[in-house]
């Protein structure tokens, strides 16, 4: 009696061999914000993931003092909106791109606050 090697086995063992050489993973970015007072008191530090795919989006709430800050993140824009003592305050927009330049410090921080927004910071997650 004559044994055959399944198709599928053999073929799955030719592409294990010529396959892939070497471990294959996405490295996500991320996205830090910092919030400090006026005094340079760093209140908050929160470190996200930006999401991959399109149309995603994350968002996150964090409370730094009386103030309140949504920061909603997708793949091509980070926005922090203000709520407490930052109702009022226009919200800070940057690209994904500007994160790769260094980051970016908002031009008009609710009163008494300074924000920033960074990238290449790790979660905690």
């Amino acid at each position: 009696m004559k044994h055959y090697q399944p198709i599928g086995s053999i073929c799955l063992a030719a592409s294990l061999l010529a396959g892939c050489d070497g471990q294959q993973y996405v490295s996500h970015d991320t996205a830090s914000l910092t919030i400090s007072d006026s005094a340079g008191t760093e209140l908050l530090t929160a470190c996200d993931y930006i999401p991959v795919l399109l149309g995603a989006n994350v968002e996150k709430t964090y409370v730094a003092d009386d103030l309140q800050a949504t920061i909603s993140l997708t793949r091509s824009d980070i926005v922090v909106t203000f709520q407490g003592s930052g109702a009022g305050t226009e919200p800070f927009k940057v690209t994904t791109a500007q994160l790769d330049n260094g980051g970016a410090s908002a031009e008009h921080p609710p009163p008494g606050f300074d924000i920033e927004l960074g990238g290449g910071c790790a979660p905690d997650y």
